[in-house]
């Protein structure tokens, strides 16, 4: 410092200072005044930015009555309910600080970027602040530093909106989902002691468990552990039942103590047995099927469940949206409210159970959802219906498959009976055609020069290759014509024709009728095949269905068309999106060959194994049946078929483990066709 004395004028310089100067009468002094005010106010400006990017408040610089730990804790508070992680912004810049006029106070603003769940971007600015005491700038926290309309007590939430689902489409566009009451069965897990303040013992939850699993018929088990291990506030879904199966239950289950009914809407098939394991049906996502989505799916979502639900959910699901309001956080100054066990017999939309802070949240950011899009298929409801109510009563698992030979169009395809479980058998079950495989071998043998009318003896057993093939209950006919053979379904005359046509010729005659490894229908399916003969035993076996030849009820129903079409049929299922052909070169069918198949079975009807099917109402029933045998057992057991053509109608019917196809199946094709008369 250099200090000079000149008259009245004191003059003090500092070499690197900032000079100022001051007159009071005769007296003028010039003062240098040290750093810039403004140094340091920046950097805890961006301080402040990168600690709210990654949630480390230690290096900014906060007053000495604001520990960073606080703060930390302050800021997670408010942020947690945006997602998990904890998730936290991907960006976060600051504009320049604004001093007010004594340079004490700075403000400035934080622009705010966050990647919310299903990559939803959210931005927003923010103010903040900044003081300076003893020279040095500090930060200053308050709620609206993370977001401008938050206020003591009060933080983020994140919710996910779902997006309204497509719907599945029947024949001529009919949505064949519509929104229909349910009731969600659930269980409190603190109140199955009867005293929800008190909570309740592991006894207590488990007896409650086992009496709810019991009534609505869900796994005792997995139920009492979930029970068990659930937050005791939280309502652990055991079903959700319809309005009417409900009320079936609700005398056995409404006054347990825990017990919780909310009531709420879904779409639903129009019966809970439609088309089942075809359509599919929409439920909450499992763990499981969150863990494999990639994040696509959240806990809470509903997804689709087998069949065409299953099979396009992410078309159908659409793209949820996200709101964020500001809501009281939980343990604030705001009042708690318990929400009422209501009956949802009285109130339709009934909520209980769960305890949250008063106050009403404030939307500060929404994205919209997508609709999902919607899925069309060939099934005919009122087709559907019929098939669903003929195998209801099966006392075996029973697929049906009905397909409109001029178009190719499933129709319906329906599993029920008594022991299924609700597998989508009709369209991947693989099982051993039997004497309905005969119409595929006669197409082979009349390609090769048989006619009807030749005498082809039926005698009880017949002997290739050191096996012994039988008729059923031993019948035989002696020398009869082969259409007499085909009507009565003679295993030995097949059998003894094995040598006139190659399994190649057999296997030509199966794709010609439309049977193939898997078809075209935009959800997964199986066909049939009909695999190269190691001997002649496999082949005599092959002729009659047995052997190493499987095909599922759509393969057989696809053949029945076929022959009713008088040209190969080719599957068609899900129509909207469109499906890639993919289709295979099938050998041609000849047309004369195909009437005079359908005609003898014809005679089928009229005076041979399926006489069920000769009092159905309107155009002549073609049908063939058939009694597969399967596994070890001596005397074999037996699947139950028969496929039957009725104008522009084809059906084809297994009956699982069920014995002689025109007692088991016969009396499911008559119903069914019946209804549709």
């Amino acid at each position: 410092m250099v200090m000079e004395r000149r008259g009245m004028i004191w003059l003090v310089a500092v070499a690197t200072g900032v000079v100022a100067a001051v007159v009071v009468g005769l007296l003028v002094v010039v003062v240098a005044g040290g750093d810039d005010p403004m140094d340091g106010a920046q950097e805890a400006a961006d301080a402040l930015a990168v600690a709210v990017r990654s949630g480390d408040f230690t290096s900014v610089p906060l007053p000495v009555e604001t520990p960073a730990a606080d703060v930390a804790g302050s800021y997670e508070a408010i942020t947690a309910g945006l997602g998990a992680g904890p998730l936290r912004p991907t960006a976060v810049t600051t504009t320049p600080v604004v001093a007010d006029e004594d340079e004490t106070t700075a403000t400035f603003e934080l622009d705010y970027r966050w990647s919310l769940a299903d990559g939803v971007e959210w931005s927003y600015v923010a103010p903040a602040a900044i003081t300076r005491a003893d020279g040095v700038w500090t930060a200053s926290w308050t709620p609206s530093t993370v977001h401008p309309d938050i206020g003591p007590g009060q933080g983020l939430q994140a919710e996910r909106v779902p997006a309204p689902r497509g719907n599945v489409l029947g024949a001529g566009g009919t949505p064949l989902f519509s929104e229909q009451e349910v009731v969600r069965v659930g269980i409190e897990p603190r109140a199955t002691g009867g005293t929800p303040e008190l909570g309740a013992t592991d006894e207590q939850k488990a007896a409650i468990s086992d009496q709810v699993a019991a009534a609505v018929g869900v796994d005792p088990d997995t139920l009492r552990q979930r029970v068990l291990t659930a937050p005791d506030d939280q309502l652990v879904e055991a079903i959700r039942l319809r309005r009417p199966d409900f009320e079936a239950v609700r005398a056995a289950i409404f006054d347990l103590p825990g017990t919780r009914f909310p009531v709420t809407t879904m779409l639903l098939a129009p019966t809970p047995d439609f088309a089942r394991g075809v359509v599919g049906s929409v439920g909450p996502a499992t763990a499981e099927e969150i863990e494999q989505s990639d994040g696509r799916i959240q806990p809470g979502d509903l997804v689709g469940k087998g069949g065409v639900q299953a099979a396009y959910d992410e078309r159908l699901a659409g793209s949820p949206g996200i709101r964020v309001s500001v809501v009281p956080l939980p343990g604030g100054d705001e009042a708690s409210a318990e929400e009422a066990a209501e009956d949802p017999a009285a109130s339709p939309a009934g909520e209980t159970g769960t305890t949250a802070p008063a106050g009403e949240p404030v939307e500060v950011f929404s994205s919209p959802p997508a609709s999902g899009a919607d899925v069309t298929v060939t099934l005919d409801e009122y087709v559907q219906l019929a098939a669903d109510a003929a195998v209801d009563g099966a006392p075996r698992p029973t697929s049906l498959v009905a397909i409109r030979p001029s178009t190719g169009e499933v129709l319906a395809a329906s599993n029920g009976g008594e022991g299924s479980a609700g597998l989508n058998q009709a369209f991947l079950g693989q099982f051993p055609p039997g004497s309905t495989f005969k119409v595929v071998s006669t197409t082979a043998l009349l390609g090769a020069g048989l006619s009807p009318d030749e005498i082809v003896p039926c005698p009880p057993q017949l002997n290739v290759g050191g096996r012994e093939f039988v008729n059923a209950e031993g019948g035989a006919l002696g020398d009869v014509a082969f259409r007499v053979d085909f009507a009565q379904s003679c295993n030995t005359a097949f059998v003894s024709l094995a040598d006139r046509i190659t399994q190649a010729q057999l296997a030509d005659a199966a794709g010609a009728l439309g049977l193939a490894a898997e078809y075209p229908l935009g959800v997964p399916n199986r066909g049939g095949e009909v695999p190269e003969a190691s001997d002649v035993v496999e082949q005599a076996a092959s002729m009659i269905g047995q052997g190493r030849v499987v095909t599922s009820p759509l393969g057989m129903a696809v053949v029945a068309a076929s022959l009713g079409q008088g040209a190969t049929v080719t599957p068609s299922f899900v129509v909207e999106p469109a499906v890639a052909s993919g289709s295979v070169p099938l050998p041609p069918l000849d047309p004369t060959v195909a009437a005079t198949v359908k005609a003898l079975m014809g005679d089928v009807v009229t005076g041979g194994t399926a006489t069920v099917l000769a009092d159905v109402p309107g155009e002549a029933v073609h049908a063939k049946t058939g009694t597969a045998e399967f596994g070890t057992e001596v005397p074999p057991r037996t699947h139950a078929w028969v496929i039957a053509v009725q104008g522009d109608l084809a059906v084809a019917v297994v009956v699982e483990d069920g014995g002689f196809g025109a007692q088991a199946a016969g009396p499911i094709v008559r119903d069914f066709l019946t209804a549709l008369s």
